[in-house]
């Protein structure tokens, strides 16, 4: 494909005359050094700097191909070709190392999500895989995707796309029906995909920060802003004067912003002016040759030297820090970490792009089918790889999943813990396997729209119900909460299907049933959405009217240990004046590290992998010691069953007994359904 659009008094010339900018070169490297320093000193927060490279790659990508366009020499295949040739070396060689670093050093429960990155990845939809699999861009620490920095990149991948269709058919319905140069019919382009953008994003951040972070819908603004600035910078007269104040503040907006700003909650919204508008100013004052202009310190050899290697900086020092952390068991970096990453970084993204990269470039600078050829090949071989990988990583999930649903004389569980038990433990593999029990979750969350999403979003607080159980019971059992409570459920299921009980299921991911706080009050924040979920639930209770509400009647925190909020009892309260009972069920501890991983580490200690019980358990159930409890209230405590006296261990009965910090296995929880009727008989006996 070839653009040829006759445009009036554009000369060839101007599409391939020099357009080195040392200022713009210079702001580069100035941005990846931010991104690097907060990424690796600030435990992973937003700098900005990526706000500002979106903002100069939409500079120079628009810039780019008027200028090809004007000149009749713009093709498909050339296009793709030169991008191929600047984008894939780099990142397909992080990608193939983090493929296997990780296969080594990722914890297996982890491999699955690494694999569908890397394909992600690879296919330039890094952003839209966070989206699908509900990541944050979480802070810097060992459980922290490698990849997950290329999420940026995807976005830029995907406009580099769009952009050439937008160029093209506005050029083409410019020329053609309305008789416009392609710089005017290229800038109403540019300035409505802008405007959309930044209109959609406000929609977006509304409903779901998180997804508005990583969709490209969203970020769309800041390239097109820089684009924008390139098309008007030709007519833009500005005196010494004017440059050289407008282009400190520039660089002093880029730098600051990082300090000031949350960026992960507020980016790319207006506050994405902060960097992106000192980045333009950067590139609005231009090159002014003054001694004293940020120009002039924009092209110190430091910031050069960076800028030549900031895309292999940029791909390098992120999957650099993950797995560094990962080795040394750290949260975060301290000082020495740090230093390391960055040295270490630097000296791979300088041997990138002095091996690989520019040889590339070189070598394959006019040959564009070759190119191609190339790049796609190396694209597939790493995307086919990476699927063909993660299949067999499914099956094994499937299949180990199947086995430990699978009752066994040799996988007795709680059972073990009970005074009844006088059998010998035979020595058996533990069940879950390390590698599938974080995915040892109960039923309900493979059904579909049964569980509201854990995000703070509107929408979220529409509560939903599912129906388990024995659909024609005669007693109803509301489960309420999160997944605290839906951890309850093989357990409880097992006691429905034997005793034709009907039950009712609602819960949003990490919303607890519990009313909004007083003033002063200690109960663990929730986020607005939960407060909301909570208050749309009544009139579904009401309609309901269930025999029983089961709910956890304690929560365990990492500092404060074990509680009975104030806002639990405020909800009891509310279904004590309906007439409801409500069954509170002591939660389940919280542990120091994940169960899976510490086994994998540790080569299955079962008891290094636990922690002593009253570490984070009271004495006695909290929920005992509550003044005015309600009298509906019928609190239950089966941790004798998840507990030894003195220690909680990791595996009992060969049953592995957590799937992560604080949520049961549902291969454990099974085994508690004995445990969970003996309770229910004494504090329920009208159930049976």
């Amino acid at each position: 494909m070839s653009v040829d659009v006759k445009v009036g008094g554009a000369p060839p010339a101007t599409a391939t005359r020099s357009t080195f900018r040392p200022e713009l070169h210079g702001v580069r490297g100035l941005a990846i050094a931010l991104v690097v320093v907060f990424h690796v000193f600030g435990h992973g927060r937003v700098s900005g700097g990526i706000d500002a490279f979106l903002a100069v790659s939409g500079f120079l990508m628009t810039l780019s191909l008027a200028r090809q366009v004007e000149a009749g020499t713009l093709t498909l295949w050339g296009y793709l070709a030169r991008l191929a040739r600047r984008l894939l070396p780099a990142a397909l060689m992080v990608l193939a190392t983090v493929a296997v670093v990780g296969y080594f050093w990722t914890p297996s429960s982890q491999r699955a999500q690494l694999l569908r990155e890397i394909r992600a990845v690879a296919l330039y939809r890094e952003n839209w895989e966070l989206v699908d699999s509900q990541l944050d861009y979480a802070a810097a620490g060992p459980g922290t995707s490698p990849l997950q920095h290329f999420w940026s990149l995807s976005v830029q991948g995907q406009f580099y796309l769009l952009w050439f269709v937008l160029v093209v058919v506005a050029t083409w319905v410019g020329a053609r029906l309305l008789g416009w140069q392609a710089r005017r019919s290229v800038f109403v382009a540019v300035a409505l995909a802008t405007v959309a953008s930044f209109v959609f994003h406000q929609g977006w951040a509304a409903q779901d920060q998180q997804v508005a972070y990583f969709h490209t819908g969203s970020r769309i603004w800041e390239l097109g802003l820089g684009g924008l600035v390139a098309l008007l910078l030709p007519g833009l007269r500005l005196s010494t004067a004017v440059r050289i104040p407008i282009g400190w503040l520039g660089v002093a907006l880029l730098v600051s912003c990082g300090f000031f700003l949350d960026g992960g909650a507020l980016f790319p919204g207006p506050w994405a002016l902060w960097p992106v508008g000192g980045v333009l100013l950067v590139l609005a004052a231009g090159t002014t040759g003054h001694r004293w202009a940020a120009d002039r310190m924009l092209q110190a050899a430091p910031l050069k030297f960076l800028a030549d290697i900031s895309y292999a900086w940029y791909v390098w020092h992120w999957p650099l820090l993950i797995f560094t952390l990962l080795r040394t068991g750290q949260e975060s970096a301290d000082l020495r970490i740090a230093a390391f990453v960055v040295v270490t970084s630097v000296l791979l993204a300088w041997g990138t792009t002095r091996l690989v990269e520019e040889p590339f470039v070189r070598g394959f600078s006019r040959r564009t089918a070759a190119t191609l050829v190339v790049g796609v090949t190396g694209v597939a071989v790493v995307a086919g790889g990476a699927t063909w990988a993660l299949g067999v990583v499914e099956r094994h999930r499937h299949e180990a999943l199947l086995e430990a649903s699978r009752p066994s004389p040799d996988h007795p569980g709680a059972a073990v813990l009970g005074e009844g038990w006088t059998g010998e433990l035979t020595p058996a593999d533990v069940v879950p396997d390390v590698a599938v029990a974080g995915g040892d979750l109960p039923e309900v969350y493979g059904e579909g729209d049964c569980i509201n999403t854990h995000r703070d979003v509107p929408s979220s607080a529409d509560p939903r119900l599912c129906y388990l159980g024995d659909p024609d019971g005669d007693q109803t059992i509301m489960v309420l909460g999160g997944s605290h409570v839906t951890q309850w459920l093989p357990a409880l299921e097992i006691l429905a299907d034997q005793h034709h009980w009907r039950l009712v299921l609602s819960e949003k991911g990490g919303c607890q049933f519990i009313d909004r706080p007083e003033p002063g009050s200690s109960d663990p924040p929730q986020q607005e959405s939960c407060y909301q979920y909570n208050e749309n639930l009544w009139p579904l209770i009401e309609d309901e009217q269930p025999d029983y509400v089961f709910t956890i009647g304690t929560t365990s925190r990492p500092t404060t240990g074990e509680s009975t909020p104030d806002g639990f009892v405020a909800l009891w309260d509310r279904l004590d004046q309906l007439g409801i009972p409500v069954l509170g069920m002591r939660d389940s501890t919280r542990l120091e590290e994940s169960v899976p991983e510490c086994l994998e580490r540790t080569d299955m200690d079962a008891r290094a992998c636990g922690q002593e019980r009253t570490w984070r358990m009271a004495e006695q159930s909290p929920i005992l010691s509550v003044p005015d409890l309600p009298g509906n209230v019928r609190p239950m405590d089966v941790s004798e069953s998840i507990c030894a006296p003195d220690w909680c261990p990791a595996v009992v009965g060969n049953v592995m007994v957590y799937r992560d910090t604080s949520h049961i296995t549902a291969t454990y929880m099974r085994t508690l359904a004995p445990a969970v009727e003996d309770e229910l008989r004494r504090v329920a006996p009208e159930l049976f």
